[in-house]
């Protein structure tokens, strides 16, 4: 009655200065008699060999089933939680798991017994808070615990076959980088206004859960980089094109998943003639427009055969802008260019029944 042990953690019991989210899992098998019986782990702060029961201050996690049938678990902060779940007189055996790294850093317990020759659990208490702290210098720190204790109450109680496992974490499977890079569509009609959907980026990676996000890069096959913008993970223009100007873009992209791992690759994205002599535009087809000079520095003539029925005039910028626009009125206009600043543009004819022919221009200063 009335008896208390101590025991050092020696080679046999694994230290606690844990250096991953492992788990630590503490069986024990327990009887109690009278007010209870008691088992834990310690720090013998004092270097005096023993841990008192009443030095309370040394003593870090620590379970009691008591005579009632209710257990109370203290962690190493001290805080105390108490179970009414009623625990099998005789012996049991007790599993204690502790997770360090878990709830923050102040790491997670769970509970839970079963009687000696059995194989059904009773949970007890469920991720409490084990109350630790890896920068203390007392018992609150597990790389300094190296006592396991106990005390009873009865003359009939008792402590056998104590044992710690560690399961270490198992580790994330090891990230694969893509593998390849797909666009759903490379080709864009001449004269589309900028912010033209153009495809969609698809990537193709061994880890089916990964998440990957899109970007230019420098490298081989980048030239036409800037012309074109990515949002989240579809391609547009950024400019206006001219089959007449160029029939191939190039572009890098890079896709890169959630852990850094990427994949480059170039594509060519390529410009799509448009008949600009539409058949429906008859009038202003026969008027053989004339555009002069071209380049041009000052102004920028045009000349239409007499009875065409042209509407206005639109100056616009590659990026789609529109810069100037003039009315249109008999077969001559003249275009004011002097403030503009040097590079490409194109001049838009509509007619009176809306339809378009494009020219491009080239404004040198």
């Amino acid at each position: 009655v009335n008896a208390s042990g101590n025991r050092p953690l020696d080679t046999i019991f694994p230290n606690f200065t844990f250096a991953d989210s492992g788990t630590y899992y503490i069986y024990f098998d327990i009887k109690r008699e009278y007010w209870g019986s008691e088992f834990g782990i310690a720090y013998d702060m004092n270097n005096d060999g023993k841990i008192n029961q009443s030095q309370n201050g040394e003593k870090a996690i620590r379970f009691k089933s008591a005579q009632n049938g209710g257990t109370t678990f203290w962690n190493a902060s001290g805080t105390s939680y108490t179970s009414t779940t009623p625990i099998n007189s005789g012996w049991n055996r007790v599993e204690i798991k502790f997770e360090p790294y878990a709830n923050s850093g102040i790491g997670a317990i769970s509970i839970r017994f079963k009687p000696v020759n059995t194989t059904t659990w009773t949970t007890l208490f469920t991720n409490i808070p084990a109350g630790i702290d890896t920068s203390a210098s007392n018992q609150k720190n597990p790389a300094l615990w190296d006592q396991v204790f106990f005390h009873f109450t009865g003359s009939n109680s008792g402590l056998d076959n104590l044992e710690f496992w560690k399961i270490a974490a198992v580790p994330p499977p090891p990230n694969n980088a893509p593998t390849d890079l797909i666009l759903t569509s490379d080709t864009i009609s001449e004269n589309k206004p900028s912010h033209t959907f153009i495809g969609r980026f698809r990537t193709l990676d061994p880890d089916s859960n990964d998440t990957h996000t899109y970007s230019f890069v420098s490298g081989a096959g980048d030239g036409d980089n800037g012309d074109f913008m990515i949002t989240d993970s579809t391609l547009w223009s950024s400019i206006m094109f001219d089959y007449e100007d160029t029939t191939m873009q190039y572009i890098r992209v890079k896709t890169t998943d959630q852990d850094g791992a990427s994949f480059e690759k170039a594509f060519v994205i390529y410009i799509l003639d448009v008949n600009e002599t539409n058949p429906g535009f008859e009038e202003l087809n026969k008027s053989q427009v004339k555009l002069y000079p071209n380049p041009a520095s000052d102004v920028i003539l045009m000349d239409f055969t007499e009875g065409a029925s042209i509407k206005n005039v639109k100056l616009v910028s590659m990026d789609g802008r529109l810069v100037k626009e003039l009315s249109a009125e008999g077969s001559h206009i003249k275009m004011d260019v002097t403030n503009l600043k040097t590079g490409n543009y194109f001049i838009i004819i509509e007619d009176t029944a809306g339809n378009r022919i494009s020219r491009k221009v080239q404004i040198l200063k």
